[in-house]
């Protein structure tokens, strides 16, 4: 039960942070926020390098087990798949609804 309640949080916490970092760096793109200025497009930096290092330690956590190399390429396989997925979803999102509040 533990190595499930560990999947879930890693799959909560990676997914939240993509898909609400995502719209959240969309909307400092505003021209009423920051609009194309460096504070912009550094918060974009740095949200890419902070979702990398989440789906890092994702993966990293997911693999921790001594199990055997088909479980671990299955697993991390899922995962960034999983991953593609809230992205691909918050960029839909975006495109659907969070372009008529900015």
């Amino acid at each position: 039960m533990k190595k499930v309640i560990t999947y879930l949080m890693i799959y909560l916490l990676s997914g939240t942070f993509l898909f609400f970092g995502k719209v959240f760096v969309y909307m400092l793109g505003d021209e009423h926020a920051f609009g194309n200025s460096a504070p912009f497009y550094f918060s974009y930096f740095i949200y890419y390098i902070v979702a990398l290092y989440v789906i890092y330690l994702g993966v990293k956590r997911l693999g921790l087990n001594n199990r055997s190399k088909t479980n671990n390429v299955l697993d991390i396989t899922i995962f960034i798949i999983y991953v593609t997925l809230v992205y691909l979803i918050a960029i839909a999102f975006i495109s659907k609804y969070v372009v008529y509040f900015v």
